[in-house]
């Protein structure tokens, strides 16, 4: 007979144990699901599948790292993770149209140089500067954009000289980013300085050929935005040189983290700002300042107007915090003294001395005021609004250098 539960007694039902296994088997995938959901909307990854760290550029054994011609791959966007194209044209420069060697008659050639500021780095190739610089233009203007990522002005120099003079620019605009100090003396091929207005080559055999990147064929790294994202923390933990108390709190805050800039690197981008510089920084100045001048006898031989724009680091804007966070990840250093435009001044007085075209953005009023909207946030390279503004001020600068003939051009862009 069944046990008789008088009133003011409790019923005590009991489960099997897989009952309980499964409840949490279940929290666990709604949990899951939850995450993979939020991630997905609000904090998307980079997922390890072919759009992750694809390669658009060969090497060459004269020029060294140039762009593939006639290539199309899928990238990441910073701060968003939204897929976007790099595209390259027959030629191999970051374009969605083709070039001829041979010009069109009465039809005016900008070229750009520069590193991954100039390619465009996280933008699609509809947001890039120089895309958005030749709709500003009408079509008797052709803008090609020569970028290529991790250039200095070294291998610019070579760019244009060995190969890049056969399609006749009639303006040559060169991106000056403050790593190239660093990638001068790094790059192949390699130049050294003899004074400041002559460059020769160093003799150096061509280095290795990185390789090529393989796509992660892991299942969760490819579709999971979960396990990209503790994989991703689990590796800022494992690999960070910084001390437990900044690892620490960089983890614990990993959501304020995108929205914190990276901690500077101790490079030319940082050193550039020191108040007195060493014999080495001493000699990368040396040789940056030989190969402005060598790009001016171009200019001169070839007759094509050159203009140099220098892009700020936003560390150079954010003096206090990169002070803060060298004492942080890079203690050693911590008495270091930054002035925020030693580079800067230096530039100023060089240019003015040679009588080059030059525009600091550093001093642009627009992107001075604006420096917080110039740069991805998780990234030092410019954004969208930042590619919009520097379109702007190279197109404002081409007029006032008598480079642009302002009868042809429609209303000023906004």
């Amino acid at each position: 007979m069944g046990e008789f539960v008088g009133a003011g007694q409790e019923q005590k039902i009991s489960f099997p144990v897989y009952f309980y296994l499964l409840a949490v088997i279940l929290g666990c995938i709604i949990s899951f699901i939850l995450l993979e959901s939020f991630l997905r909307i609000f904090m998307p990854q980079m997922l390890h599948d072919e759009c992750y760290g694809a390669g658009l550029t060969v090497f060459d054994e004269k020029l060294g790292t140039v762009l593939k011609p006639a290539a199309s791959i899928c990238g990441y966007g910073y701060d968003t993770h939204k897929r976007i194209k790099y595209t390259t044209n027959n030629a191999g420069f970051r374009m969605l149209s083709d070039v001829s060697v041979n010009k069109t008659k009465g039809t005016k050639r900008i070229m750009l140089f520069g590193d991954s500021f100039t390619f465009g780095v996280g933008l699609d190739d509809r947001e890039i500067f120089s895309y958005l610089l030749s709709e500003f233009l009408p079509d008797t203007y052709e803008v090609i954009n020569g970028g290529v990522s991790g250039t200095g002005t070294g291998q610019q120099f070579a760019l244009l000289k060995e190969s890049r003079l056969k399609y006749e620019p009639d303006v040559v605009i060169v991106f000056f980013y403050p790593n190239d100090l660093n990638d001068n003396v790094g790059n192949y091929p390699k130049f050294v300085p003899f004074g400041e207005d002559k460059v020769f080559p160093f003799p150096i055999p061509p280095p290795a050929q990185p390789q090529k990147s393989v796509v992660n064929k892991k299942f969760l790294a490819r579709y999971s935005h979960s396990a990209e994202f503790f994989y991703n923390k689990y590796d800022y933990f494992r690999l960070s040189d910084v001390s437990f108390k900044n690892k620490f709190i960089d983890g614990v805050y990993t959501f304020l983290r995108r929205l914190k800039n990276a901690p500077p690197m101790l490079d030319s981008t940082l050193l550039s700002m020191s108040s007195e510089y060493d014999k080495s920084m001493q000699t990368q100045f040396m040789l940056q300042f030989a190969l402005f001048s060598e790009l001016q006898k171009l200019s001169k031989e070839y007759n094509f107007h050159l203009t140099v724009f220098n892009i700020p680091s936003y560390m150079q804007f954010e003096i206090d915090e990169t002070k803060e966070s060298l004492k942080s990840y890079f203690p050693a250093k911590s008495e270091l003294v930054l002035v925020k435009d030693k580079q800067n001044i230096l530039f100023a007085n060089f240019f003015k001395q040679k009588n080059i075209s030059f525009v600091d953005l550093f001093y642009d009023g627009d992107f001075s005021a604006n420096y917080k909207k110039m740069y991805f946030k998780e990234d030092g390279h410019l954004s969208p609004f930042g590619a919009k503004v520097v379109a702007k001020v190279v197109y404002d600068k081409l007029i006032s250098d008598g480079v642009i003939n302002v009868t042809t051009l429609a209303l000023a862009p906004q």
